[in-house]
């Protein structure tokens, strides 16, 4: 179920020059802001699916839906959903369940799956992709003039 958006912000001589000129610290904000706006896109749209595919007005699913990032070496990585102790259940309502029974034998059902994340990625990843690449140029040539101007 895990979905990626990968970016290159490919530019000309100017760009690349500029991204040269950038402090580490001063880069690595800019990508972070870069891909948390594009995890913005994707968490609205999932908590969206949540009220219409699912049928969940408020709740903790509706709540626990979050963007928590890790931070690698070379790596930005942001993931977005259901990430709270009290929505333990989410993956159960994306996924689904196959016949439950009691350990006495009694049927508890099944669930179908209502993949509320997985289609929010689906519809929003074009535009998170674009969000990001364009806040990653316009913050680098924020970043380039400032420093020329300091220079």
């Amino acid at each position: 179920m895990a979905s990626a958006i990968s970016i290159e912000v490919l530019g000309g001589r100017q760009a690349v020059l500029a991204l040269r000129t950038l402090t580490r610290k001063a880069e690595g904000e800019i990508v972070k802001r870069g891909v948390r706006a594009g995890a913005k896109i994707i968490a609205q749209e999932v908590r969206k699916n949540i009220k219409t595919l699912v049928g969940v007005e408020q709740g903790d699913l509706r709540k626990s839906t979050t963007r928590r990032s890790k931070t690698y070496p070379g790596v930005f990585n942001i993931t977005v959903g259901p990430g709270h102790a009290r929505a333990s259940h989410a993956h159960l309502i994306e996924e689904g369940t196959v016949d439950r029974f009691t350990k006495s034998g009694a049927f508890r059902g099944k669930m179908t799956p209502v993949p509320f994340a997985e289609k929010a990625f689906d519809a929003k990843a074009a535009d998170a992709k674009r969000v990001m690449e364009t806040t990653i140029v316009r913050g680098v040539e924020r970043e380039a003039s400032r420093l020329g101007r300091s220079s």
